[in-house]
C-alpha cells in the first residue's frame, strides 16, 4: 500500500477523505481504531490506546465481580438449603424426602413440602403387618364378635364402665 502509485488527484482525494473522518466527532474514533487494526506498527493513536486498556481492566472488573455475586448466590443458597434441612430434621423428617416431594409434586414451598410429607406419612396405606396389629388392639377374638355380636358389645360396654368407675373412686 504506496501513495507512489497514485496521481496527485488520487492522494488529494485520498487525504480530504481520511481528515473528514478523522475530524467527524462521531466517526473519528471508529476510523482511528481501524487504521491500528489495519497497520498497527505505521498508526498509532494514543487516546485509543488508553481507551483500549482501560476498557480490559473494566472487563477484568466486571467479571471478578459476577464470579464473587454468582459465589455469594451460591453460598446464600447453600445456607438456605442447610436452614430448610434443619427445620425438617427438627420436625422429624427425612430432607432428602421433603426434598424428593418438591422435584416429583412440583411444590414451590419447603413448609408445603414438609407438610405434604407429613400428612402423607400420617395417612399411608395400611400394610398387612399394620392391618395385623390394628385388628388384635380392637378385634382380639373375631369369633366372639361374630358369633354374637350383642352378647360382645355389651360385655364391651360393661367393661367400659367399669373403667370409668374405678378411675373416679381413684380420683
Amino acid at each position: 500500500m504506496s501513495l507512489e502509485n497514485k496521481t496527485e488527484e488520487q492522494r488529494d482525494n485520498l487525504a480530504r477523505a481520511a481528515l473528514a473522518l478523522l475530524e467527524n466527532p462521531e466517526l473519528s474514533r471508529e476510523t482511528k481504531k481501524l487504521l491500528m487494526k489495519a497497520a498497527p506498527s505505521t498508526y498509532r493513536f494514543p487516546e485509543i490506546e488508553q481507551e483500549t486498556q482501560f476498557d480490559a481492566s473494566l472487563a477484568s472488573r466486571d467479571k471478578k465481580i459476577a464470579e464473587l455475586e454468582q459465589r455469594q448466590i451460591e453460598e446464600s443458597a447453600q445456607r438456605n438449603r442447610e436452614r430448610k434441612h434443619a427445620e425438617a430434621t427438627a420436625r422429624g423428617l427425612d430432607p432428602a424426602e421433603v426434598e424428593k416431594a418438591i422435584v416429583e409434586k412440583h411444590i414451590g414451598s419447603w413448609e408445603t413440602a414438609m407438610e405434604h410429607v407429613e400428612l402423607s406419612k400420617r395417612i399411608a396405606a395400611a400394610t398387612p403387618s399394620t392391618f395385623e396389629t390394628v385388628r388384635k388392639d380392637v378385634l382380639p377374638d373375631a369369633k366372639e364378635i361374630w358369633g354374637d355380636r350383642r352378647k360382645w358389645a355389651a360385655q364391651q360396654a360393661h367393661a367400659s364402665i367399669d373403667e370409668i368407675l374405678k378411675a373416679r373412686r381413684a380420683g
